[in-house]
């Protein structure tokens, strides 16, 4: 938890600034721009929220089966953000 906060605190002016550059959301809503941004639909104006994590990955190579598809996840602690974790979708399960 304390990353993430750290995180958003260090580069959170530059994320937001960079996010507005890709989904266009500072553009006017007209027949040119109104129902997408770009990459894909806008990205939400709501609340932003955090929730705790119930499960932190410490190894640098753990498998979890979540909801019936095992994900391996890679601890990569100096990648180019703090947080960040590279998480393969290994097999599904259905």
């Amino acid at each position: 938890m304390e990353f993430a906060v750290s995180e958003n605190i260090l580069a959170g002016n530059v994320i937001t600034r960079r996010h507005a550059y890709i989904f266009g959301s500072l553009l006017p809503r007209n027949a040119m721009r109104g129902d997408g941004a770009g990459l894909g639909k806008a990205i939400s104006g709501r609340t932003v929220t955090l929730i705790k994590a119930t499960d932190i990955v410490t190894a640098d190579h753990e498998e979890m089966n979540i909801d019936g598809v095992i994900f391996e996840f890679m601890n990569t602690p100096y990648c180019y953000t703090i947080t960040i974790c590279k998480c393969l979708r290994q097999q599904a399960q259905g």
